[in-house]
């Protein structure tokens, strides 16, 4: 992915400037697929633990190797999920 901690902040912030180039059709569709996967994720592992709070907490990582997309891919999507309220950088992870 990034080797520097550097990389990832300049990739992000071209990315809030829209300087690299629009999603496709296709792409969008893709990411929507991917929030709604993730979120449904997030929604069995809540169930599936019980948890009490409102929220459940995933890894980028995690989700790349269960859904067998790119960590990049994963990213995007959950910063599509962070732009419309349901996720945010929680430490190591998001949380959704």
């Amino acid at each position: 992915m990034y080797e520097h901690p550097l990389e990832l902040l300049i990739h992000r912030l071209k990315q809030a400037l829209r300087l690299k180039r629009r999603l496709t059709v296709e792409e969008t569709a893709q990411l929507l697929q991917l929030w709604e996967a993730i979120i449904a994720y997030g929604r069995m592992i809540m169930q599936h633990y019980g948890s009490v709070p409102p929220y459940v907490i995933v890894e980028v990582e995690e989700i790349a190797t269960r859904f067998r997309e790119t960590q990049l891919t994963i990213e995007k999507a959950l910063l599509l999920l962070r732009d419309r309220g349901y996720a945010e950088p929680f430490h190591k992870g998001w949380k959704l």
